[in-house]
């Protein structure tokens, strides 16, 4: 799942695919039609399949952290598996970085996500 869903769907038409329509519209376009990104994101995916070199989360997001001030903890380990050492942090920090840059396509007069 996580190889579609990382490695797949994003640089194709799916139905799993979801943005902010119609502001991103050519963005998502550009993606799908983009054959050099295509064939550096296949060599990317190779080596994701090759190297099982620690045991990952598998799904490491914002969600999947719950922090207080006493304690910090992981949780939904069901997509774990042995891959790339570096694929928790740079699943983590592509979804703060995504977060991040989304907030103007979910502000309204309700909330401005000040």
């Amino acid at each position: 799942l996580t190889e579609q869903v990382v490695f797949s769907d994003p640089y194709k038409v799916s139905e799993y695919n979801r943005w902010n329509s119609p502001y991103l519209d050519q963005d998502a376009e550009a993606v799908r039609e983009d054959n050099l990104l295509k064939l550096e994101v296949a060599e990317l995916k190779s080596k994701f399949c090759e190297r099982a070199q620690a045991l990952v989360h598998g799904d490491l997001h914002t969600g999947s952290v719950m922090v207080t001030r006493e304690s910090t903890q992981v949780i939904d380990p069901e997509f774990a598996f042995y891959g790339p050492i570096g694929f928790d942090i740079g699943a983590f920090l592509g979804n703060l970085i995504l977060a991040y840059y989304s907030q103007d396509g979910h502000a309204d007069q309700a909330n401005d996500r000040k």
